[in-house]
């Protein structure tokens, strides 16, 4: 899907003109950015609430990177780039977070199935 929707953004974009192609470019970094920075918190969120090891999340860090490079057209350095940022942002809002609100947010995460790879 993500790909047709890239083709039909550059056919339409040949045909109305290249701002098309960069709103359609700005809007798939937007989505992509967006992606990755539910997947870095998402992804700490599992460790600090030891949902999953540190080893799983590097695991699902590593399939979800490879996911991002092949449906994204991002390069390697570019999805790093952009889940280090987020893992910081991350880091820095569950620092703040009082006690409380992190025992809920752990109490939601818990109640999410852990995937059969890592059962």
């Amino acid at each position: 899907m993500k790909k047709w929707t890239a083709m039909a953004a550059l056919a339409l974009g040949a045909s109305l003109g290249t701002s098309t192609v960069m709103a359609a470019n700005e809007e798939q970094a937007e989505m992509a950015a967006g992606l990755i920075q539910m997947a870095a918190s998402m992804n700490e969120i599992a460790i600090e609430c030891k949902h999953l090891s540190a080893a799983e999340v590097g695991e699902a860090k590593t399939q979800q990177k490879l996911a991002a490079v092949r449906d994204m057209q991002l390069s390697a350095e570019q999805y790093d780039k952009m889940y280090f940022a987020a893992q910081a942002d991350f880091k820095k809002q569950w620092s703040a977070m009082p006690a409380a609100n992190k025992k809920q947010t752990c109490d939601q995460m818990k109640s999410i199935p852990k995937s059969p790879q890592f059962n």
